[in-house]
């Protein structure tokens, strides 16, 4: 997908903050529902996650983008290809 200024989109990132309240005596956040967050690539078409808490999901955005990058593996009929083409055109 191409984005504004011409930008390639390869991958989605979603993050969900869940949905809580802070208790005002402790300064401690209750989740009703928790944060969570999961990733997709558009180029091996895999799925990382979702992970879910507070802290997983601050480990898992840190780690995602370096670390899915690592381990990608385009898929031979992904957009990869018909970037290739379209570079070729």
């Amino acid at each position: 997908m191409t984005g504004q200024h011409g930008l390639i989109v390869t991958g989605v990132l979603t993050i969900d903050a869940g949905q809580g309240y802070e208790d005002k005596e402790t300064g401690q956040i209750h989740y009703r529902t928790p944060p969570r967050a999961k990733y997709e690539c558009g180029l091996c078409l895999t799925r990382e996650g979702p992970v879910y808490g507070v802290a997983p999901v601050r480990d898992f955005v840190r780690e995602i983008r370096t670390g899915h990058r690592a381990r990608c593996r385009p898929a031979t009929t992904t957009a990869t290809q018909h970037q290739q083409g379209a570079q070729a055109a």
